[in-house]
């Protein structure tokens, strides 16, 4: 940048233009999700930034922009699958099977489960993970990774013997 360059810089953002200004760039109820289909307008605040020759220096200036986005309905059992499968990928962001903060899917998990088994039940079962990875697979391909990597170790000191 020269001196004397302006760029825009995204502040907020808010469902009107006198609503909540939104910092966090996630779209959605803090509780549920959107799980409605309709169309919603969605205004997005900037801030003029002024470059002095050495650095971006804010201005008192902000501006919007309108725009609109749609969402889909989704089901219950659609947001259900939504919110395992997101919490196996993310486990340590905090997000509950309902949406809200305090915890993974796999807590709740494991809270159902132990509600669901018979309250006088004596059978005990072997602890399980939410990790789906092939564990035998992976040790297999391990082994093979390291037998192809001695293989052309030996044959390159071989070469270099020749």
């Amino acid at each position: 940048p020269v001196s004397g360059d302006e760029r825009w810089i995204p502040l907020y953002w808010s469902m009107s233009v006198n609503g909540t200004k939104n910092k966090s760039w996630r779209i959605g109820s803090q509780e549920k999700g959107i799980r409605e289909a309709a169309t919603y307008p969605l205004y997005i605040f900037f801030q003029k930034q002024t470059y002095n020759g050495t650095e971006w220096t804010d201005t008192d200036v902000i501006e919007y922009m309108k725009t609109s986005f749609s969402s889909a309905e989704i089901s219950d059992e659609e947001w259900k699958e939504y919110i395992d499968n997101y919490n196996k990928e993310n486990p340590d962001d905090g997000l509950n099977y309902d949406g809200t903060s305090g915890g993974s899917v796999a807590d709740i998990k494991a809270t159902e489960a132990a509600s669901e088994k018979d309250s006088d039940s004596t059978s005990k079962s072997a602890v399980s993970t939410a990790d789906e990875s092939p564990i035998g697979t992976m040790s297999v391909l391990a082994v093979f990774s390291l037998l192809a990597g001695g293989y052309v170790l030996v044959r390159k000191r071989k070469k270099e013997d020749i």
